[in-house]
């Protein structure tokens, strides 16, 4: 399977969101989504869940009034979707709706591992309505790896230079790993590309645990989350 398919027909992935087993009981996506739209009021705005999965976060925003769907690329996930939120097979790189249709998109832990983010981020700017906002979380640029007795994820600054191919692994209640491969890519990458289209408003990164302090290098997240609005 080429590495791009790698989400398509994966159930692991399945249980890998809805029992939040990566990283378990540390700082999530979850918490992310809640802190970036925690003062945003979503009733009967439209929003594209762009890369939806099981449609997690789509069901948060509709719980809180908005008119959402759900666009993704596996139909495995699209089923699992569905059972919460509309939702429409599509690509980040050619999304089936209008210029200017959507008050808000989002995309948690989608673009990172695209191979060409810069196409799906454009394509974002241009479903979006004039002021739009688009929420992004990626896995964070200076992530290395997690200490498995505390949990708690591995910073190394170097790799805010670094662009490599890396492997995502989660594991699962069964002992099986599910692994996912994609080409990290710096910080000044992101950066760039959403300056072009964007305004960086919001960003929440990583805070570095107080009870490993000697080293000041774990963290309790691996992720960065924005909030961007359309220029």
């Amino acid at each position: 399977m080429s590495k791009n398919l790698e989400w398509e027909n994966e159930k692991f992935w399945i249980e890998v969101e809805l029992k939040g087993l990566y990283p378990p009981e540390k700082i999530t996506k979850i918490q992310g989504a809640e802190e970036l739209t925690k003062d945003e009021d979503f009733s009967g705005k439209n929003v594209l869940d762009n890369g939806c999965g099981t449609g997690w976060l789509g069901k948060m925003l509709q719980n809180k009034g908005a008119e959402v769907i759900g666009t993704d690329i596996s139909d495995t996930l699209l089923e699992e979707a569905a059972k919460y939120i509309p939702t429409q097979k599509a690509s980040s790189y050619e999304l089936p709706f209008g210029d200017q249709t959507f008050d808000y998109v989002v995309s948690f832990m989608v673009i990172h591992v695209l191979d060409d983010p810069a196409k799906a981020i454009k394509e974002s700017w241009r479903v979006l309505k004039p002021n739009g906002k688009f929420y992004v979380g990626i896995v964070h640029p200076m992530a290395e790896k997690w200490n498995e007795q505390t949990e708690l994820c591995y910073l190394d600054p170097s790799s805010f230079t670094k662009t490599e191919e890396r492997a995502w692994i989660f594991n699962l209640t069964n002992g099986q790993k599910f692994t996912k491969h994609y080409l990290h890519r710096p910080l000044s990458f992101y950066e760039k590309e959403f300056n072009k289209l964007f305004k960086i408003n919001k960003k929440f990164e990583p805070k570095f645990s107080e009870e490993l302090t000697n080293d000041g290098k774990y963290a309790s997240t691996e992720y960065l989350f924005l909030e961007l609005v359309k220029k």
